[in-house]
């Protein structure tokens, strides 16, 4: 007899909210450490059941990277912001204002924004949910909308 252990989400970084806005002059970033659903015990009990192997987890902090600093190993951050205090979810908005090394709209360039997770998660935790960062990246469609038409 085989039991079936499945969980939905397979790491413990969300990113709620990651856009480049419409003018190309901010970036919106919600970041989110989110509890296990086990699919399996839900459908037994008919409701959803969640584990809080990540109750000790918190957001450490978020670097920026454009396309143009992107050499395959990120080394080369534009902007990293560093949470102090434990924080199970935060939002930024990151303006050009606010990024001198910027020189054009980020319209016409690829975002990459890695997320980072201090704290240790509970003993017991399966193999596979303990990832301590997440890397996603944000494209503005605007020009490539333009560029189509």
């Amino acid at each position: 007899m085989c039991t079936l252990f499945c969980l939905k989400r397979i790491d413990m970084i969300e990113f709620t909210k990651l856009k480049i806005s419409q003018s190309g002059e901010r970036l919106d970033i919600g970041v989110e450490i989110k509890e296990a659903l086990d699919v399996n015990e839900s459908i037994l009990q008919g409701k959803p059941v969640y584990h809080d192997y990540f109750e000790n987890c918190f957001i450490d902090k978020v670097e920026i990277y454009t396309d143009k600093d992107y050499d395959g190993t990120l080394k080369n951050k534009i902007v990293e912001y560093n949470v102090n205090g434990e924080f199970k979810e935060i939002e930024l908005c990151i303006t050009e204002q606010m990024v001198s090394m910027l020189n054009n709209s980020m319209l016409d360039r690829i975002i990459f924004v890695k997320a980072f997770v201090k704290g240790m998660v509970k003993p017991g935790t399966p193999c596979g949910l303990e990832v301590r960062e997440r890397l996603e990246t944000a494209l503005n469609l605007t020009c490539v909308y333009k560029c189509l038409l």
